[in-house]
């Protein structure tokens, strides 16, 4: 029943002109986008309402993301992050610049410490960012933000793990404002 589910939303997104728009460069994504999700979590009253601003930076780019989430008992949750990747050896694959090292160079954080560790990808038209937390006792949780280009915008499909379980799936549509 789920996988009916996502196939109509994804015809449904193709329909009114939200299909992917084919191969992307990076500057491609450079810009900022606002939208909803386009389904809602239990515990939540309504969709969340997302930006996110894309901007070149050092041969990179830094992407800034906010999301507001209205809860079932009223109250808001509020999320912001920003991280800054530059290209690492691999095509196509950004290491993120969170820390300095000894000689003042950008590096990720350290995933065995506790931090989050993030990357970043760019494959056909979609820029994929993961977030890698090492938890207690060798578990881990895994988010993922795939944002496909469209002609109005981006399309964000974000997927929570634990463990390698897929505990929730938000779907997100996004319209470019400048």
């Amino acid at each position: 029943m789920l996988f009916f589910a996502r196939m109509l939303l994804v015809l449904g997104l193709t329909a009114f002109g939200f299909a992917p728009a084919g191969a992307a460069e990076l500057e491609d994504f450079f810009g900022y986008y606002e939208g909803e999700s386009v389904n809602i979590i239990p515990g939540e009253t309504q969709p969340r309402q997302l930006a996110v601003r894309i901007s070149p930076d050092n041969k990179g780019f830094v992407i800034n993301w906010q999301a507001h989430i209205a809860r079932s008992d009223g109250s808001m949750k509020e999320r912001e992050f920003e991280v800054v990747f530059r290209p690492s050896k691999k095509p196509g694959v950004f290491a993120s610049a969170m820390a300095k090292n000894l000689f003042g160079n950008l590096v990720p954080y350290d995933p065995l410490s506790g931090e989050p560790f993030y990357w970043a990808s760019l494959t056909d038209d979609t820029l994929s960012i993961f977030v890698l937390q090492v938890l207690e006792k060798s578990t881990y949780e895994l988010l993922r933000y795939d944002r496909t280009l469209t002609p109005r915008g981006m399309n964000v499909r974000f997927t929570y793990l634990w463990n390698g379980q897929k505990l929730r799936e938000v779907y997100s549509v996004l319209e470019r404002i400048e």
